[in-house]
C-alpha cells in the first residue's frame, strides 16, 4: 500500500490552457452570431466540461441557455473540432510545474492526473506537455463517468494507486478540485496560479494554498512524510 499519493488536476493547475480554450470558444459561439468574451471571462467559464462551458458562454454572451438545451449538442461538436485544432498552440506547463513534478518522482510518490476533459484527450495532452513524466495514472471522462465535482473517478484512482483515501491528495485551481477533495476524504490542495482565486479555493475547502509550484511540492512532501512515519 501506498504511503501517499498526489493527483493532479490538470488545466489551471499543470498547464496553462486558457488562451487556447478561449480562442475556440470564441469560435463558436461567433458562428451562431454570438459576440466573443475575454479571454479573463474564460477563467470563470472553464471546468466543468464541454456542455456547461458552450451553456455558460452562450449566457454570458446574451443566449440563456442551459447544458440539457438540445442545441448544446451541436455547440460541443463544433467546439471540440476546433479545439481539437488549436489546443496546443498558446498552452504551455505553468513555469517550475515540470521541477515540482521531478521532485515528487524522485521522491517516489505516486502521482496521477484527474480531468473533466474527455479521456483520449487527457492522454494526449499529457503526453504532449509531459513527455519526460511518468505518472502512475492519468483520467479524463470515460463513457458515462460524472464530472468533477463528483468523488466517483477520483476514488477510484486511489483504489488504482493502492493508496486509501486520506493519504490522498488533489491539487487544483477551483472550488470543484476543492470540493472533490472534500468529498472524496482527501488533502485538498489549492493553487494561486490557475484560474480561480483564494476566496473560491478557501469557500470549497482548500486545507493548503500554494503560491507557486516549489512551494506546493514542499508541502506535499512535507504531508507524505509524516504519513510514512504514522
Amino acid at each position: 500500500m501506498a504511503s501517499c499519493a498526489i493527483l493532479f488536476d490538470l488545466d489551471g493547475t499543470l498547464v496553462d490552457t486558457i488562451h487556447d480554450l478561449a480562442d475556440a470558444a470564441n469560435r463558436t459561439i461567433r458562428e451562431i452570431g454570438l459576440p466573443a468574451l475575454p479571454v479573463e471571462d474564460y477563467r470563470l467559464l472553464v471546468g466543468a466540461g464541454a456542455r456547461n462551458l458552450m451553456a455558460r458562454c452562450c449566457r454570458a454572451a446574451g443566449m440563456p441557455l442551459e447544458p440539457e438545451d438540445a442545441r448544446i449538442e451541436g455547440l460541443v461538436r463544433r467546439f471540440k473540432a476546433h479545439y481539437d485544432q488549436n489546443w496546443h498552440e498558446r498552452s504551455l506547463p505553468y513555469p517550475g510545474i515540470a521541477a515540482a513534478l521531478s521532485r515528487l518522482s524522485d521522491a517516489q510518490v505516486p502521482i496521477a492526473v484527474l480531468s473533466n476533459k474527455p479521456d483520449d484527450f487527457t492522454r494526449q495532452v499529457v503526453s504532449h506537455f509531459f513527455p519526460d513524466h511518468r505518472f502512475a495514472a492519468v483520467r479524463g471522462q470515460r463513457g458515462q463517468d460524472p464530472l468533477k465535482p463528483d468523488p466517483t473517478v477520483a476514488l477510484e484512482l486511489a483504489r488504482q494507486l493502492n493508496c486509501p483515501p486520506e493519504r490522498c491528495a488533489l491539487v487544483g485551481d477551483s472550488g470543484t478540485d476543492m470540493e472533490t477533495a472534500v468529498r472524496a476524504g482527501f488533502l485538498p490542495v489549492g493553487v494561486l496560479w490557475g484560474f480561480r482565486d483564494e476566496r473560491e479555493l478557501r469557500n470549497f475547502g482548500a486545507a493548503h494554498l500554494a503560491e507557486n509550484p516549489g512551494e506546493m511540492v514542499t508541502c506535499l512532501l512535507d504531508w507524505c512524510q509524516k504519513r510514512r512515519v504514522q
